[in-house]
């Protein structure tokens, strides 16, 4: 089976000036991405740990897991994007509602992860197999978010800012 086209999602890390950058109010694992079953989905209190811009994808501090706004959270619903939840978090201090995002449908290993490790390739390869078709999924044992074009086509028709889709 020929692989459709796949995307890396993510907030932008640093090229918008001041992006906020949010601070979750318990401890978390900074190497699994959320869930409902995180600490964070029961204790939700999030505060501006830095930076001054609200865009739509605001990033967790010390974290590659990333918040979205409401606007892009109803974009992602009405356009019926699939394989993803989040959270609501409670920021005192945001101009609109934030939500933790994370994929709910995983799919891999990656099978060449010793190549990309030795930067021998920059293509990140997985068994087509594994992947169940969803807009938005994890990949085994990581913390990259990959997306398929309809979501790509979600945020660009909408112009989110500070989100980062680049190939995978």
């Amino acid at each position: 089976m020929d692989r459709p086209p796949l995307f890396k999602l993510s907030a932008q890390l640093s090229n918008r000036r001041s992006p906020v950058k949010l601070r979750t109010s318990v401890p978390y694992d900074h190497t699994e991405l959320a869930s409902l079953n995180s600490p964070i989905a029961t204790n939700n209190r999030c505060t501006r740990a830095s930076g001054t811009k609200w865009y739509d994808f605001v990033q967790l501090y010390d974290s590659f897991q990333f918040a979205i706004s409401d606007r892009v959270r109803v974009a992602l619903r009405t356009e019926g994007i699939t394989g993803w939840d989040s959270i609501a978090l409670d920021i005192p201090e945001a101009p609109t509602t934030y939500h933790l995002f994370f994929p709910t449908s995983k799919a891999g290993p990656i099978l060449n992860l010793e190549a990309l490790n030795n930067y021998g390739t920059e293509i990140l390869e997985f068994d087509l197999g594994t992947w169940d078709g969803k807009d938005v999924f994890s990949l085994h044992e990581t913390t990259f978010i990959i997306c398929t074009g309809r979501v790509r086509q979600v945020l660009e028709a909408i112009k989110a800012t500070n989100t980062e889709i680049g190939p995978l």
